[in-house]
């Protein structure tokens, strides 16, 4: 287990999730015309600014994530007042699955100035998107891990810890056993890679999408079938050496909650934590609407909804109730 003093346990702080709004401008846009936002030429930065100048905001997440033109906007001498107060790690959007077929070995010095860019900017930390389809032949997972293993080794050198977001897409009639299967699979694969690579796991945090039976699969799972079997995936990947493990909704986020309560209650080996986006944004800019008389709505919904997972993630944890997943 990481040291708990270091700069990574922050991102796992207890009861408390990442913010994700780095999101592509046009993933952006789409959610808030779904939204019913009136869209215009500033709309997305203005968006973000609401979200970012949330007060309280520091006591309701433990990290903010931003794709790196927002970063670099709202961390410079004109950047958004309110995110300079805001005392929690902020993180950087780098590689996804549309970087395939990049060459680690000839990019290194690239990626050591690009993270060096991003550190300068505040960016404390940084996340790298691995998805595994059912299709994903092995070798190209290997290569994929690869990549983001080299990239993490050039984020630890650089001092900004490197975020690992795995995610693992079980097969369509996958059972929570057979989806626990895949993603202890996938994990490996990105751990072994890091190892191979020299990275010191416990500078690293994991991020991980819950295991959760495909869509079409013919068994129910409970909360906590789900958090087992999540769990026993992470364990036999050795998931205990990471500096923390970072839950995402798995294509699932309104049962997330209830399946992060279940993990902590299990008693997990690791330090964790959870990561939000789309699905808490679509959300906050409802209650928006883009217009100014509805900043204080949109923040209240924003603080509300992340308190709201605090606080029963918190009442998950307890030394006379917990049982360890093996």
């Amino acid at each position: 287990m990481g040291d708990i003093t270091a700069p990574s346990a922050r991102l796992v702080a207890p009861a408390r999730g990442l913010l994700a709004l780095d999101q592509p401008g046009a993933s952006t846009v789409g959610m808030l015309r779904e939204a019913g936002v009136p869209l215009a030429g500033g709309t997305v930065q203005e968006f973000h600014d609401v979200v970012l100048t949330t007060p309280g905001l520091d006591r309701a997440v433990s990290g903010i994530l931003l794709d790196p033109a927002t970063l670099h906007r709202v961390t410079g001498s004109r950047g958004t007042p309110g995110l300079r107060r805001v005392r929690v790690p902020i993180g950087v959007r780098m590689g996804d699955e549309n970087l395939r077929g990049f060459d680690v070995a000839g990019s290194v010095d690239g990626l050591a100035d690009e993270i060096a860019h991003h550190r300068d900017a505040g960016a404390s930390f940084a996340r790298w998107r691995i998805v595994a389809m059912p299709e994903t032949a092995t070798n190209e997972l290997r290569a994929r891990a690869r990549l983001v293993a080299g990239w993490a080794a050039t984020c630890t050198a650089a001092g900004v810890t490197p975020f690992v977001d795995v995610v693992a897409i079980p097969g369509p009639r996958d059972g929570v056993h057979e989806a626990s299967t895949v993603h202890t699979a996938v994990v490996r694969t990105v751990l072994d890679a890091l190892r191979t690579e020299g990275v010191h796991l416990d500078e690293v945090v994991l991020g991980s999408s819950i295991v959760n039976p495909g869509r079409r699969a013919s068994d129910v799972a409970t909360a906590e079938d789900v958090a087992r079997a999540t769990l026993r995936g992470l364990n036999a990947a050795g998931a205990a050496d990471l500096a923390g493990v970072v839950f995402t909704p798995g294509g699932r986020p309104d049962r997330l909650t209830a399946h992060l309560a279940a993990v902590q209650w299990l008693g997990p080996r690791m330090p964790v934590g959870w990561c939000l986006g789309r699905s808490m944004l679509s959300v906050v800019a409802k209650a928006w609407g883009g217009k100014p008389e509805r900043v204080l709505d949109a923040h209240t919904e924003l603080l509300t909804r992340f308190s709201s997972i605090g606080a029963v993630v918190r009442s998950g944890i307890g030394e006379d109730t917990r049982r360890v997943a093996g």
